[in-house]
């Protein structure tokens, strides 16, 4: 059809002197001659020159473009030529330019109406530039105007739809057609897209982990603004699909995920935690190289909650001053993904929670995990993402069963509690509780400051009770008690000089006790007691200096010795015959004597004589000599204990000059000193082998 075309106009342009010529013969010529139109002839009837080949083609234009040409032909006419001249016009017009018409009415017209567009487009547009825009510059245009437009825009269409059907579509080939996703703030984002692997080419596999995936495929893409776990569905009702997601689209082995277990209907999904920023591919494929149908693919990304990974949720306490803080968290690790796995206990495969708790006070932190039909494991660390650093890991609740575990907490300290499943699979909705109770005073050194009640030479007591199991295992015993009982320690600190007493009883459980003279310096232990049983009191008495602190502890026999107890301290203030210088004591009547009585029960071990043995209360007395001669000491036992008695001269400390412990339990003991006027003596009664008791003394010249 172009070369036809092309050799028409060839011929009409040929012949287009020759009539030229015919024209100059019927009419002659203008007197100034035309000015020659841009690729036309020159105008006989024109006085000024010719328009061209405008009026050439009144009788072609008029028929193939009848609109555009018949305006501007008549009205050149008509101001051009004469009436005269009409009948010799239209000679001409029919007669000459019929020719040339008759190439145009031709070929022309059909080339603009029926197939110019086309022509234009793709091959007619120089063709029309280099001969055509001669002839029809000055009406063709307007042709163009008014009808290749619309043509045009029909056949692109058409030539464009037919290149997609070719396979240019974005789904065909890496890059892939990307999946607009949409939601804000906590809520999932979601986004879908329905086609057909119908029209499409295999261009890619899987890595075979799912399948060889041999069939026709599509590729999509989409880039989460959020961290999250992804969902990736592919629902089909007509063939075996195959899915598998990438994050190189055109590198297999950047496969990380796949799924082909539904058969030839069914929705296949892949899950995988997804990266806010990261583009996924996901790859549409078969089974099998003839499967191919429509598809549904859904694609939803839930934004991670707080407590999905590390650091995890922060968890805010209720509760302030000296009140238990406390903390209620429910969840369900169903809807997390596995990103932790405990050290010691707990599945590898299973999703967690994690929270971050922080102590704003020192205190113990206790933890208890309840799940709702699932076994659940709980895991404790101090550094969210270091598996060593776990500080305790529990499953031993069984299915349902809840767990615990407690601490002890240093004020800003961080706990990292995981949720976590015992076993594969186990996943599911649980309760979190957590409560921390201040540090109590005698929770660990320097301990509670013991407050006396009593004052003067009245004794001072003091009665506290608490229970071990709601403190920590701080101290131990050098001498006796538990490596790992909790205890407690209380500060008592003698305002006066006397004999202490402190004693601890326990209820239901077996109690320890030791007292030290420094807190924290376990070899400046003096005593230690765990000498009787379960629920036994354990006591110590010893001489306690004023001014002087002493720390109590309360312990257990064993790790697992723990529970409720009674606190009781008492201070006795020293008699005046307790210690050197000792109770003074005044002569009279003639000869001169004097008198005391008392108890050494009431008093400490602090003297011995050269005659006593063993470790006995004692008291002792001061005198001087009112004269010189026979000093006659006299101690007489009110009760059945062995008394002994000695005297040292000068000084408490001085020489011995007399010491007496003949007699048996029960019987006086007469000891016989040579005094010298004026001197002083120090007068002792004490035991034998331990004994105490009640007495009278009586020094007599």
């Amino acid at each position: 059809m172009r070369t036809s075309f092309l050799l028409v106009v060839l011929v009409a342009m040929s012949a287009l002197p020759a009539c030229a010529t015919a024209v100059s013969n019927d009419e002659p010529p203008s007197t100034t001659g035309g000015s020659g139109g841009q690729g036309g002839t020159t105008d006989p009837d024109s006085s000024t020159g010719g328009s061209g080949g405008a009026k050439q083609d009144a009788s072609k234009d008029s028929t193939a473009e009848p609109a555009p040409d018949a305006v501007a032909e008549s009205a050149t006419d008509v101001a051009q030529d004469p009436a005269a001249e009409a009948l010799t016009e239209a000679g001409i017009d029919s007669g000459t330019d019929a020719v040339a018409d008759a190439v145009d009415a031709g070929v022309d017209a059909p080339v603009d109406t029926g197939v110019d567009s086309p022509i234009d487009v793709g091959v007619d547009a120089p063709v029309d530039t280099g001969v055509d825009a001669p002839i029809d510059v000055g009406v063709d245009a307007a042709v163009d105007t008014g009808v290749d437009s619309p043509i045009d825009t029909g056949m692109d269409v058409g030539t464009d739809a037919q290149d997609a059907e070719a396979g240019t579509v974005a789904d065909e080939t890496c890059p892939g057609e990307p999946i607009v996703l949409t939601g804000t703030g906590s809520n999932p984002r979601v986004g879908s897209v329905s086609s057909t692997t119908n029209t499409k080419n295999n261009d890619y596999t899987g890595n075979g982990v799912c399948g060889t995936a041999s069939g026709k495929d599509a590729v999509y893409s989409f880039t989460p603004d959020v961290d999250g776990i992804a969902l990736v569905d592919l629902t089909t009702t007509n063939f075996d699909a195959e899915i598998y997601v990438r994050t190189t689209c055109t590198t297999a082995s950047s496969q990380i995920g796949c799924a082909d277990s539904q058969g030839s209907s069914g929705t296949e999904r892949v899950k995988f935690w997804a990266t806010a920023g990261t583009t996924y591919w996901v790859f549409v494929d078969s089974y099998t190289s003839t499967s191919k149908g429509a598809f549904q693919l859904d694609v939803s990304v839930t934004p991670a909650s707080a407590h999905e990974k590390c650091p995890g949720e922060a968890v805010t306490w209720t509760g302030s001053g000296t009140q238990d803080r406390t903390a209620t968290l429910v969840g369900n690790t169903s809807a997390l993904w596995n990103d932790a796995t405990g050290n010691s206990c707990g599945s590898t495969s299973t999703p967690e929670a994690v929270y971050a708790f922080t102590a704003d006070v020192d205190g113990i932190l206790k933890l208890k995990v309840t799940p709702q039909g699932w076994d659940v494991a709980m895991y404790v660390r101090s550094n969210c993402s270091t598996a060593s650093s776990q500080l305790a890991c529990k499953d031993t609740g069984g299915s349902g069963g809840a767990e615990n575990a407690q601490f002890w907490a240093a004020q800003g300290s961080v706990w990292y509690v995981f949720v976590d499943g015992a076993l594969s699979g186990a996943a599911g909705a649980y309760t979190l509780e957590a409560t921390l109770s201040p540090q109590k005073p005698d929770e660990t050194c320097p301990g509670e400051p013991v407050v006396w009640t009593g004052s003067g030479t009245d004794p001072r007591t003091f009665t506290d009770t608490d229970d071990t199991s709601l403190h920590w295992s701080d101290t131990n015993g050098s001498g006796c008690g538990g490596t790992s009982a909790r205890d407690t320690v209380y500060a008592v600190t003698a305002d006066v000089d006397g004999i202490m007493t402190l004693s601890v009883a326990p209820t239901g459980w077996d109690a320890a006790m030791y007292i030290r003279t420094a807190c924290t310096t376990s070899s400046s232990e003096i005593a230690c007691k765990d000498v009787v049983g379960s629920g036994q009191v354990e006591s110590h008495t010893f001489w306690a200096t004023a001014g002087a602190t002493y720390y109590a502890f309360v312990d257990g026999y064993t790790a697992s010795s723990q529970g409720p107890y009674t606190f009781n301290a008492t201070l006795v203030p020293a008699a005046a015959d307790e210690k050197c210088p000792g109770e003074n004591l005044t002569f009279s009547g003639s000869p001169p004597a004097a008198n005391a009585t008392g108890n050494t029960n009431d008093n400490w071990n602090d003297y011995t004589g050269s005659c006593t043995t063993g470790a006995s209360e004692d008291v002792v007395y001061h005198v001087i000599a009112p004269q010189a001669g026979t000093m006659k000491v006299t101690a007489t036992p009110a009760t059945g204990f062995d008394v002994a008695v000695y005297v040292r001269q000068g000084t408490c400390t001085g020489t011995q000059v007399g010491c007496k412990d003949a007699l048996g339990s029960g019987s006086a003991e007469v000891l016989n000193v040579t005094a010298t006027a004026g001197t002083d003596y120090y007068i002792f009664v004490d035991g034998y082998q331990g004994a105490s008791g009640a007495y009278t003394l009586n020094v007599q010249f």
